[in-house]
């Protein structure tokens, strides 16, 4: 049974160039900020970018019946921190992903966190998989 807090962590590093010592380019920033406002942005097109099993029903399904709350700030020149805090009502489980989009290098990284609220215990919590999407090399590399 599911009382504690879990924390899941990723760091997704979108070009090469940190291996290469180069500055990202101009298209190279315009595909990452595309990237987040698709998948973490306040009305993602596609599903999110992390997916788990909450009392067996998959994250990409209930997450939608969940209140949510979108929130950003500014860490400093170089950061924003974005917080996506999704509620279930029914149970008291609070589910939030901290994300961490960087201005000046083509990086998203976020943390997963998960709350019981609720002073009974959740559904199972399984298959948390804090990285569940596909990357696609564009045809010039």
């Amino acid at each position: 049974m599911f009382k504690n807090k879990i924390y899941i962590g990723l760091s997704i590093l979108f070009i090469t160039a940190a291996v290469l010592a180069i500055s990202p380019t101009n298209e190279e920033m315009i595909l990452t900020r595309q990237w987040f406002a698709d998948h973490l942005g306040t009305s993602p097109a596609v599903p999110l970018p992390f997916s788990f099993l909450y009392g067996g029903k998959s994250s990409n399904d209930i997450l939608k019946t969940w209140t949510v709350e979108h929130r950003s700030q500014q860490l400093d020149d170089a950061r924003t921190e974005h917080l996506i805090a999704y509620t279930d009502s029914a149970t008291g489980l609070v589910f939030t992903c901290r994300a961490i989009a960087y201005h000046d290098f083509p990086t998203v990284e976020w943390v997963l966190y998960f709350k019981n609220t609720s002073r009974k215990d959740t559904p199972i919590l399984e298959n948390i998989h804090p990285a569940d999407f596909s990357l696609q090399r564009s045809k010039n590399d």
